[in-house]
């Protein structure tokens, strides 16, 4: 059996979380979340879930389905429970590479068309230049990008259809290169290629 592991709340309540199968959950909004934990009191009484909605963010639920109200420090240290690096302490969008945005972005795509749960076990985020990304751990990996990139309508949004493709599609070919491979024919990847030094 899995140990629980403590939480304390800054007002001296302590929780006990026990991890669990990611398992997903639809909300009322449409949204999906993957509960992490159910969670209970020192008495042993149910005391809701920690779950992480579809940007990546922890939420603590209690068993009304209201999330708390976290305070900075108590979400440092939940956060801190459930990835032994926080994403906070990694680079920011600005810091990334064109590559290393595709990648997050290549991630955050697969999020909105195959779900969360899916995209992290099938499709993490790999990240290509910056050293302190290449070879994370999928699960921290695939939380960053959901975190810098936020989701592929926002990515729009901010940067633009025609930026997110040039991206996207810049790091796709750059994936496929190092795997030795040509998989797209569309406009926009050859043109990736052609960008790459490929051919057409």
């Amino acid at each position: 059996m899995t140990e629980p592991m403590t939480f304390t709340l800054d007002r001296g309540r302590t929780l006990l979380l026990t991890p669990a199968p990611v398992t997903p959950v639809k909300k009322l909004t449409g949204t999906t979340r993957e509960v992490l934990a159910t969670v209970t009191d020192e008495s042993g009484n149910r005391a809701g879930l920690v779950s992480r909605d579809h940007v990546g963010a922890l939420c603590l639920t209690w068993p009304n389905r209201l999330d708390a109200h976290l305070t900075k420090g108590e979400r440092e240290r939940l956060n801190a429970l459930f990835a032994p690096r926080r994403v906070s302490d990694l680079p920011s969008w600005d810091e990334l590479s064109d590559l290393d945005k595709g990648a997050a972005l290549l991630h955050v795509w697969k999020r909105r068309w195959e779900g969360t749960g899916y995209a992290r076990e099938n499709y993490p985020a790999r990240y290509l230049e910056h050293p302190r990304l290449v070879g994370l751990a999928p699960e921290l990996a695939c939380r960053h990008a959901a975190t810098v990139a936020r989701y592929w309508d926002f990515a729009v949004d901010l940067l633009g259809m025609d930026e997110v493709e040039r991206l996207y599609f810049g790091a796709l070919v750059e994936e496929d290169r190092r795997r030795g491979v040509v998989r797209q024919t569309s406009p926009a990847y050859r043109a990736a290629l052609v960008a790459a030094g490929g051919t057409r």
